[in-house]
């Protein structure tokens, strides 16, 4: 049986997540709140908080239209931890 790196093929696999700052979601209530990338489609995000505000805890899954979510830029040259 194959690994699933070999069916999906290296590139595929992601080895750091992609982390991004929210901006104007939900009457700007989580402006600057970092999250992780999930999931994305054409029609926008799928995020996890990594810090929790007022009603919103840290973890909760929300989706995100693509301007409201502004992803870091990584540098590819720096290993991560």
């Amino acid at each position: 049986m194959s690994s699933l790196s070999d069916w999906l093929g290296e590139t595929h696999v992601r080895k750091r997540p992609i982390m991004g700052t929210i901006a104007g979601a939900f009457s700007g209530e989580l402006d600057g709140i970092r999250a992780r990338l999930i999931h994305w489609t054409t029609l926008g995000y799928t995020v996890e908080l990594l810090e929790s505000k007022g009603v919103w805890k840290k973890g909760d899954i929300l989706p995100l239209s693509g301007a409201e979510f502004h992803i870091e830029r990584q540098d590819a040259t720096q290993e991560g931890p």
